[in-house]
């Protein structure tokens, strides 16, 4: 199926959320999920020019997650600062301190959302605490996610 305009519309309606930081400040929040994998994500949280914060990896149906949470600096390769490992309905919080990165994370669920709640220092300034709405729960297979050509320059620029 070749992609059409309508179905990136569809898509980005249905995968990006505009989230309110608790600083008031407008952060566009990008979530997307392998087609053939639906548990997998993968988050980027942008910090403006000064990077952006990432979280990749899976949950499944009873809210277990498994994944990494990076800082994406503009010059180097994103940095592991830390596993993210438990229950979603625990919520799951995680400290760090490595390669200049040094704050605390807690994933959790509420109103039938995921959200991060993060706090950091880096080389690029100060940020936090503020939350940011992720993706909606539950998390299922019945979602019709788009399909692109496997020919189309799209499906190169989106890997």
């Amino acid at each position: 199926m070749a992609l059409q305009t309508s179905d990136l519309e569809k898509f980005v309606n249905d995968n990006l959320d505009l989230s309110k930081a608790s600083d008031s400040e407008e952060v566009h929040v990008m979530t997307a999920r392998d087609v053939d994998y639906p548990f997998i994500f993968d988050v980027n949280v942008p910090l403006g020019g000064a990077g952006a914060w990432a979280l990749r990896g899976s949950v499944d149906a009873n809210l277990a997650m498994d994944a990494q949470l990076f800082y994406k600096n503009p010059i180097l390769s994103p940095i592991a600062v830390a596993d993210v490992k438990g229950n979603l309905a625990d919520g799951i919080a995680v400290v760090f301190n490595t390669a200049g990165v040094k704050g605390q994370a807690k994933v959790y669920t509420s109103d039938k959302w995921v959200y991060i709640n993060l706090a950091a220092t880096t080389v690029g300034g100060t940020y936090g605490p503020s939350d940011f709405k992720l993706f909606p729960l539950p998390v299922d297979q019945s979602t019709n996610p788009v399909e692109l050509d496997p020919g189309s320059a799209t499906q190169d620029w989106l890997n």
